[in-house]
Order: structure tokens, then sequence, then C-alpha cells
């Protein structure tokens, strides 16, 4: 490289190198519960919804705030993820938003995508988690299997102590995004599993 160039590269992980700086991502801006309707379109993840809606159908959302509402809904089940969004936005030409956010709450995984062009493995939120369940070696894929007893979140303590996880277990699915930590000692499982 010349003098002053840097490279950005990205992975599915870590790669546990000493000389990389990891920069999580996360999902889109989702509003909150109470959010008002007039600042609904500030959130990122409605956005990309409104993009995904006007490939699908050539249309946009409409301004009815109900409809507005339960697209927002949906933004939040999926925590911004933007595939989830992408499948929703899809489906909006099929079903009402309220329909797919009812759809979405008993399921994540009820709406796939369709289309010829999209690799099987991100035709779901499923398929996504099942590509990644692969790449967990088996002490990996059991620490998540026992971790699934929790709900609302979890301590490093409560970890150890119910589930039989060490901090260290911890690690590599938190690598893969598939476990967060969201405070001082608070972990919670990917709700989109």
């Amino acid at each position: 490289m010349a003098d002053g160039a840097q490279a950005i590269a990205t992975s599915r992980e870590a790669l546990s190198l000493s000389c990389e700086s990891i920069v999580p991502v996360g999902g889109l801006s989702v509003p909150p519960v109470d959010a008002h309707r007039e600042t609904l379109d500030d959130y990122a993840a409605m956005r990309l919804v409104r993009l995904a809606v006007r490939r699908a159908q050539s249309q946009t959302l409409s301004g009815d705030t109900a409809e507005r509402l339960d697209t927002a809904k949906v933004c939040r089940l999926v925590d911004g993820l933007p595939l989830g969004l992408e499948l929703a936005g899809s489906w909006s030409r099929v079903l009402p938003w309220r329909e797919i956010a009812d759809r979405m709450s008993r399921d994540l995984n009820s709406l796939s995508s369709t289309n010829r062009d999209t690799p099987v493995r991100y035709r779901s939120l499923r398929s996504v988690f099942g590509q990644t369940w692969i790449l967990l070696t088996g002490e990996q894929r059991q620490a998540l299997t026992r971790l699934a007893v929790f709900r609302g979140g979890f301590s490093s303590g409560a970890a150890e102590t119910v589930a039989r996880v060490t901090p260290a277990s911890l690690a590599a699915p938190g690598q893969r995004n598939l476990v967060q930590r969201t405070g001082a000692d608070r972990y919670q499982l990917h709700d989109t599993k």
C-alpha cells in the first residue's frame, strides 16, 4: 500500500488480530413505541422500508397514521435489521402492514423472499441464523441453547450459574452478534434468532 493509504475490511466476526479495530454495526434506528407520528420518518429503518415498498410495488407508504404505526412496529420487531425490513417491504404488496406486524409478532420467520436473485442464505431471517449456526462449534451451539432459557436478558453470573456458560463461552456467539452486551454486566440473545 502507498503511504497514507488505509483499507477497511468487513467480516461476520472479529478476526482476533492485534492490529484490528472493531466497529460494531447494529440495526438501523427504529421509532420507539412512544414516538410521535410526525417524527416516524426521521428513523433510518422507516426510510429503508419506504424504499423497499417503492421497489416492491412502485408506490410508497400511505400517510395513514395507523399504517405508519404498524410499519414502525415491524421496524422494532426486527431491531432495525435491514434484511427484515426488506422482507417486510416486499410483502407489503400482498399484505397490509397490520397483518405483517401481527405475523412477525408471532413468528419473525413467517416472511421470506421469493425473489429469484436472492441467495438462499438471505431469503429469511431463519436462513441467516441457520448459516451462522453452521459456523458455530458444538460447544458454542450448546452454550446458545442453554442461554435460550433467559427472557429479557441475563448477567454473566446468571449465565454461569443457571446455564453453565462461562464468560469465555459468551465470547464466540457475541462476536457473531447472537449474544449482545446491553449494559455493564447485561447480555441478551438476539430476538430475531
